[in-house]
């Protein structure tokens, strides 16, 4: 927030993190056709004007989602997420009831891939037109890039 500032607001800040947390269970396949994985960033633009503009446009495409629809979205992407964590971590040192129950967790099955596909039948052109409005705004907010974008793009 940039104080005296009209568009860097705390209600701009509450909608980078509630929408960013919907881009980031938008899944890969959705991201990709959308065509994200070859786009460049669009350059910052120094007034928020336009990101704020952005986040409002995203704000009613979310709204055409039911929240259900996007949770169950972001389900696969959490567990892949987890998955990756539970890769990297030590478990020797866990008691095996815990090191069970996160990979209880990390299971995902071919139903919940053919749901998760379902959904994107259903609301698939409101999904891509939804994370590309999400990737420019925080392109234009310029002080965060999800990862699998970042990723894409070469950034380190």
């Amino acid at each position: 927030m940039i104080p005296g500032h009209p568009f860097f607001t705390e209600q701009l800040d509450r909608q980078r993190q509630e929408q960013r947390l919907i881009l980031a269970g938008i899944h890969e396949r959705t991201l990709e056709t959308v065509g994200i994985t070859r786009a460049k960033a669009v350059p910052p633009e120094p007034t928020g004007r336009i990101e704020t503009t952005l986040r409002r446009l995203a704000r009613s495409l979310s709204a055409a989602i039911p929240a259900k629809v996007l949770a169950d979205f972001a389900l696969p992407v959490e567990k892949q997420a987890l998955l990756a964590w539970v890769k990297e971590l030590d478990w020797s040192t866990w008691p095996a009831q815990a090191a069970d129950m996160i990979a209880d967790e990390t299971r995902s099955s071919s139903d919940d891939e053919s749901y998760a596909d379902q959904l994107v039948a259903r609301h698939g052109d409101t999904l891509t037109r939804l994370a590309t409005v999400l990737v420019w705004a925080d392109d234009l907010a310029g002080d965060y890039v999800d990862p699998r974008i970042k990723r894409w793009r070469g950034h380190t």
